[in-house]
């Protein structure tokens, strides 16, 4: 997955105090993150949206709203999601690489 990305989910598995105090995150940036770590998403109904992974199953995830203002998801609440995508997706910290590290000799 592209670096920026990378470090967006990432925070779903912090590895520092510096990181569990990270300002919210945009929902939109968590979803592009997500499409792009190969999630396929959906609209289940309501504020809650589907993340699929074929194979693997899906988890559903409530889509954090608040009237005029833009959705933000706070550090706390990426942190119960990664609980979930290592559940679910056997997901972890060493689950993101950059892809040109893959490529780079």
């Amino acid at each position: 997955i592209n670096r920026k990305n990378m470090l967006v989910l990432q925070r779903m598995f912090p590895s520092t105090t510096e990181k569990f105090n990270s300002s919210p995150l945009d929902w939109d940036t968590f979803v592009r993150a997500t499409e792009d770590k190969g999630l396929a998403i959906f609209s289940v109904g309501g504020s809650e949206v589907g993340f699929a992974r074929p194979g693997q199953g899906h988890i559903v995830l409530h889509h954090p709203h608040k009237e005029g203002r833009p959705s933000k998801i706070y550090q706390i609440k990426l942190q119960v999601w990664g609980k979930r995508m290592r559940y679910h997706f056997d997901w972890d910290r060493g689950s993101f690489v950059h892809i040109k590290s893959i490529l780079t000799p």
